[in-house]
């Protein structure tokens, strides 16, 4: 296993992916905790996965909202490329609710917290094109709880000056018809993959 990347210590594996893992790391200077994704050394030598990791430090990382993952920094260390971001406890909402943990109230708090982040990012020029349970955490003690919207891997920044339109990018179960039509995504294609977890919740709150 990994023992350090760049200025961070690596703890102990967190995830297993199908392009790279997630370790739990550490910053030695200041204590933090970190998350630290990596894709594998034959996924990196990839333009396609290199750039994937660069948009999602580029499109995150000009975002500050606590609803939406905070980026760190990304880098390479010995070939294998990594990107360091807040470490967010708690579980993801798919696993929440298959295992009935949450009221009906409670996922209406959550989608409400996730739309919250979604209009920051859409006022920052950001589409996320990938909103799925997988990627909401939620963090709840039983009281309270707070949302966050992970993995920018396949967002993309309005008037960009990158190739991909006209091709589709995501969950097929959660993008919305004109999207998988035409490839070309908006906001409403966001708010779409929110209402199809949410059952039409609405994304304003009142």
């Amino acid at each position: 296993m990994l023992t350090r990347l760049g200025k961070f210590d690596i703890l102990r594996l967190l995830a297993q992916g199908s392009m790279g893992d997630v370790y739990v790391g550490r910053d030695p200077i200041i204590g933090r905790e970190v998350a630290i994704k990596v894709i594998q050394a034959s996924a990196a030598a990839g333009p396609e996965a290199r750039e994937r990791f660069a948009r999602e430090a580029r499109a995150a990382g000009a975002l500050n909202h606590p609803n939406i993952v905070t980026i760190h920094e990304m880098g390479e260390e010995q070939g294998v490329l990594y990107l360091a971001m807040e470490l967010v406890k708690g579980e993801d909402l798919g696993t929440l609710i298959r295992a009935g943990t949450l009221v009906p109230r409670d996922i209406l708090e959550v989608l409400a917290q996730v739309c919250d982040g979604l209009a920051v990012a859409h006022r920052h020029q950001v589409l996320h094109r990938d909103v799925k349970p997988s990627n909401i955490r939620v963090v709840w003690d039983g009281r309270a709880l707070q949302a966050k919207v992970l993995d920018f891997g396949v967002a993309k920044i309005f008037n960009s000056d990158t190739t991909d339109e006209g091709k589709v990018y995501g969950t097929v179960n959660y993008m919305a018809p004109e999207y998988l039509q035409s490839g070309r995504a908006d906001a409403r294609s966001d708010l779409f993959a929110v209402g199809r977890r949410g059952g039409g919740v609405s994304c304003s709150r009142r």
